[in-house]
Parts: structure tokens; sequence; C-alpha cells
């Protein structure tokens, strides 16, 4: 398996502050800001937008667009407009969505969306979103980084299946997975989440990282070279706790 060196993506709901932030994330090291597409948040692409005339280096995404809240060719004209803030600094990120309706026309939403943009913006690093295997299939033909969507509890032995679903492209397309935890201190809204996170660490699930920063260090190396995950995604709210990883691995 191809060892890519290690990437790092802090995911922070848009809000008024995300500009001032977006400047702090790039000095902690971080290699792209995400945003979530969601209905009960503001879009991501005009903060995205705004995030990124403020910044210089960091990389902007979003984590991810939901194919059933998007008309192709609409959406296609605002990722045209980031795309001319941010430059090559815009990596869009893709999924079918969560809310409700069959796998199978959520997908063909996803495919349809994914063959308007590849097509009309060939050079874009685009991330796809998905745990089954037609949409790995998407990923594997359009995105550059295929992002794990599992739940926190998923162990390494399903991430590996998710691999193995890649077939040949696995070697040839970046891995990405969120951390749900960081550190010794998990966030409280995790609990009321019902995500019991001694629970994960006790378990060694790949959604979480604990002790020092070179215990997370070492977690991270090991499960590169396990399950092949070079680019880690984290909440906004574990920012400052992972940044002295950030800082040692990054680019590494």
């Amino acid at each position: 398996m191809t060892v890519r060196p290690f990437r790092f993506g802090l995911n922070e709901a848009p809000g008024p502050d995300t500009v001032a932030r977006a400047r702090r994330h790039e000095k902690l090291g971080f290699d792209v800001l995400l945003a979530p597409d969601r209905p009960q948040l503001a879009s991501p692409l005009p903060v995205l937008a705004a995030a990124a005339a403020a910044t210089e280096r960091i990389g902007l995404g979003t984590y991810v667009l939901a194919a059933t809240l998007h008309e192709p060719q609409s959406l296609l004209r605002e990722l045209k407009a980031v795309l001319a803030v941010a430059g090559d600094r815009f990596q869009p990120g893709f999924g079918a969505g969560l809310d409700a309706g069959s796998a199978e026309d959520k997908r063909s939403r996803l495919q349809s969306l994914l063959e308007v943009v590849r097509g009309e913006l060939p050079a874009v690093r685009i991330l796809v979103a998905a745990s089954g295997r037609g949409a790995l299939g998407l990923a594997a033909r359009y995105a550059q980084t295929a992002a794990f969507s599992l739940p926190p509890q998923a162990d390494e032995a399903e991430i590996l299946r998710r691999v193995e679903m890649l077939g040949g492209a696995a070697g040839a397309i970046e891995l990405n997975y969120s951390l749900t935890a960081v550190g010794e201190a998990p966030a409280p809204w995790l609990a009321r989440q019902g995500v019991d996170v001694q629970a994960l660490r006790a378990a060694r699930a790949p959604s979480v990282l604990w002790g020092d920063t070179d215990a997370m260090c070492e977690q991270l190396e090991r499960r590169r070279e396990r399950l092949g995950i070079s680019y880690w995604t984290v909440p906004s709210a574990f920012a400052e706790t992972l940044a002295p990883v950030v800082s040692r691995l990054s680019g590494s």
C-alpha cells in the first residue's frame, strides 16, 4: 500500500467568527479548513470563500456537500465562485446525503453531481465520502480522496473491509477518516450523542486518539501503516489539543 504524507483537516460549522478562526487554524498548521453541509446550518461555500480571502496557505473544503440538497448546475456555479477566490486551495467534498431515500437513488444523484463537477472542473481535488461498495466505487472513479463514512464505534476490521472494496484504487487514492475525540478531555457533546469515548479507547477504535503527543503520533503512524489512512479530520473543538501532533506529522 502506498504510504502518503499526513494531512490534517479541521471540521467547523460556518459562523460569524469563521474567518478569524481560519487564520488561527492556519497558524496552528492544519492543512485544510472544512465546513459541513446541513440544512440547519449556513451554506458552507460563501463562508469558505471569505476564509480563503483572509488566509494564505490553508486549504478550504466541504465535508461534505450532500448531493440530495443541490441541483448540479446551480452548485457548479457556486463552486466556480469559490474556486475563483481560493484557487487550487479549494478541495470540495461530496456525499450522497443523510436524508431519507433509497441508497440507489441517492447514489445516482451523487454520481450525476460528480460527473458534472469532474467534467467542468477537471483539475479540482475532490473528496467523496462513502461507506458502501457503490459509493466507494464512485470515489475510486471521480475522486482523489475517499473518506470512510462510518460510526465512531467502527473497528479496524470494518475500515479494512472498505479498503478492500476500493480494489485496485486503494493504492492510488488518498484515504481519509474522522477523529471523534482527541486527548484526555472528551467534549461534552459526545456524551450527549451517546458516544462513550472511554469504551472507544478500550476497543482501540481508530476514531479516537489519547495519551501525550508521542503516543498520539505513534497511534496515527501505526494506523497509516495498517489501514493506509494518511488524511485525518477532527472537529474544531480539538484543534488546540491536536496542534502539536499536526506540527510534528503534517507532510511527513
